[in-house]
C-alpha cells in the first residue's frame, strides 16, 4: 500500500508512506494540477522498497513515477535509460523508458540521429516487444533522446520487475539497431539474432546450459558453420547472440522457435530431430539442466537457512547481553542504595565479569573490592 501525504498545508511536498511506514529518502512533488503527483528517485538510492510494490498499489493521484538510472549498462557507456510509469487522464496506467545520450562519448561511425532513425525502426518491426514510438516528445540536436512506449498487460505486476524485463527489451532492440547499422554501412554480412532472458537464480546455470546448446543443434542441422553463437550474462540476464550469414536469419529463427518449445516441453522432442544419437543427446542435457536446477535450489536453501540460523543466533546473543546489562544494573543500582555493601556488591560484580569473559574489568573490580575491604576494617 503505498500513500502520499502532505508534508505542510501549504507545502507543495509529500511524504511517502508504503505499508505504514515513511520513505526518508523519497519525497513526492504536486504538479500544476492540483491533487496530482509525481515521485522521481533514482534506482540506486534508498527508494529501492517502491520497486517492491506492484502497480495496483499506485495512488489514484499519483500522475508519473520516474525511476533514473536503470539502465543495465555500465555508467561511462553512451546513453542512460529512465524509467516513467505514468496515468493519463482516463486513468490507465502505462510505461515508458526514455533513452538519453552522451554526446560526448558518441564513437560510431553512424549519427545518433541515425541510430535514433533505426531503433524506431526495429521497434516498428519487432512486434514482440508490444512496443510503439512516443510521439510526443521532439528531441533536441544538443540533448538527444527518445522515448519508447510500451503497455501494461498486468496491473499486478510488481514495478521493478517490469522495470527488468522492459530494459532487457530495450538490450535486444539495441543489438538490432547496431546491427542493422553495420549490415547497412558494410561493415559485416552477417544479420544477428539476439534473444535475452533473465533466469531466477535457480535456473540461471541450466538456463546457460540449454541457451549453450543451440549451437550443437545448428551443427547438426549443418547450419553452423558460418554460424557464431556466444553467451553474454549481465547479471542474472543471460543473452544469446547468434551472428549468420545474409539469407538464414528466417531458417535460424524457425529452428530456435522449435528448440525453445522442446526444451520446455510443449512440443515432443522428435519435432526437432529424428535422429537416435541427437535425440539422446538432447535429452542428456535437459537431465543435466534439471539437475543442475534441483542443485542450485538446494544451495540456495542451504544460503537461506544458515542466513536464519545465523539470524537467530543473534537474537539469543542479544537476548543474553540484555539479561547480563540488566542484572550488573541491578547490582549497581543495589551499590548506589546500600554502601555498606560495596565491597560485596562489587565481587558480584566480579564474578560478572569473569562470566563475560571481560578479564581486564575482573582484575579491576576485583581490586577495587579489596581496597574498599581494606578501607572498611
Amino acid at each position: 500500500m503505498i500513500e502520499i501525504v502532505r508534508s505542510g498545508a501549504d507545502s507543495y511536498e509529500g511524504h511517502i508512506i508504503v505499508d505504514g511506514v515513511i520513505l526518508p529518502v523519497v519525497k513526492a512533488y504536486e504538479s500544476s494540477v492540483g491533487g496530482n503527483w509525481s515521485i522521481r528517485f533514482s534506482a540506486d538510492s534508498g527508494g529501492g522498497v517502491l520497486l517492491q510494490q506492484h502497480f495496483s498499489d499506485l495512488p489514484k493521484t499519483l500522475s508519473s513515477l520516474i525511476v533514473s538510472n536503470v539502465s543495465q549498462s555500465p555508467r561511462d557507456t553512451l546513453f542512460v535509460d529512465n524509467f516513467r510509469v505514468e496515468r493519463n487522464v482516463a486513468g490507465a496506467v502505462f510505461v515508458s523508458i526514455t533513452r538519453s545520450f552522451r554526446t560526448n562519448l558518441w564513437k560510431h561511425p553512424w549519427s545518433i540521429q541515425e541510430y535514433m532513425d533505426e531503433f524506431r525502426r526495429m521497434v516498428e518491426r519487432e512486434r514482440r516487444f508490444e512496443a510503439s514510438w512516443d510521439e510526443r516528445w521532439m528531441a533536441s540536436i544538443s540533448s538527444p533522446f527518445f522515448v519508447v512506449l510500451f503497455s501494461l498487460k498486468d496491473i499486478d505486476a510488481v514495478i521493478g520487475e517490469e522495470i527488468s524485463r522492459r530494459e532487457n527489451d530495450m538490450l535486444e532492440l539495441h543489438a538490432l539497431t547496431e546491427a542493422s547499422l553495420e549490415s547497412k554501412l558494410g561493415y559485416t554480412d552477417a544479420e544477428r539474432i539476439v534473444r535475452s532472458i533473465e533466469f531466477p537464480p535457480e535456473y540461471h546455470r541450466s538456463g546457460i546450459t540449454i541457451l549453450s546448446y543451440f549451437a550443437d543443434v545448428l551443427r547438426h542441422k549443418n547450419l553452423s558453420e558460418e554460424v557464431k553463437v556466444s553467451i553474454e550474462q549481465n547479471g542474472l540476464t543471460v543473452t544469446l547472440v547468434i551472428e549468420s550469414p545474409t539469407g538464414q536469419r528466417e531458417l535460424i529463427e524457425r529452428v530456435l522457435e522449435t528448440y525453445a518449445l522442446v526444451v520446455t516441453g510443449k512440443q515432443p522432442v522428435d519435432t526437432l530431430t529424428t535422429d537416435p544419437y541427437e535425440m539422446a543427446e538432447l535429452k542428456s542435457q535437459l537431465r543435466l539442466a534439471s539437475a543442475q536446477i534441483e542443485n542450485q535450489r538446494d544451495l540456495l536453501a542451504l544460503k537461506s537457512s544458515e542466513a536464519e540460523e545465523t539470524k537467530a543466533s543473534l537474537k539469543r546473543l542479544e537476548a543474553r547481553a540484555d539479561e547480563d546489562r540488566a542484572r550488573l544494573m541491578t547490582l549497581i543500582e543495589g551499590l548506589v542504595a546500600h554502601n555498606a555493601g560495596l565491597a560485596s556488591g562489587l565481587r558480584e560484580l566480579n564474578e560478572q565479569a569473569l562470566k563475560l569473559h571481560n578479564e581486564a574489568l575482573a582484575a579491576a573490580l576485583d581490586n577495587l573490592s579489596r581496597m574498599i575491604e581494606r578501607g572498611v576494617r
